[in-house]
């Protein structure tokens, strides 16, 4: 059994969620936009880093928490039932 699927920027493909090309979407549009669908995990303490969506089972990440040195994800994945969410 498959508990969580990350996906890396960098390869031969694009992941699409909402419509937005993951990887080439600045992070506050792509947050703004997934934040329309689920409420964002504000508690998470490496928030800047990590965006987690309970509620979606969904997790971003990049390497700095700087909008000007990392303005793009660089990983994005998704969780079973329950993986954020419980």
């Amino acid at each position: 059994m498959v508990a969580y699927i990350e996906l890396s920027e960098g390869y031969d493909f694009e992941a699409v969620l909402f419509g937005l090309p993951v990887f080439s979407t600045t992070t506050p549009i792509l947050i703004r936009e997934v934040g329309r669908h689920s409420k964002l995990d504000e508690t998470d303490p490496e928030l800047g880093y990590s965006y987690i969506f309970p509620s979606l089972e969904l997790a971003f990440w990049r390497p700095d928490n700087d909008d000007n040195e990392a303005p793009y994800f660089s990983t994005v994945g998704i969780g079973m039932s329950g993986y954020f969410s419980a």
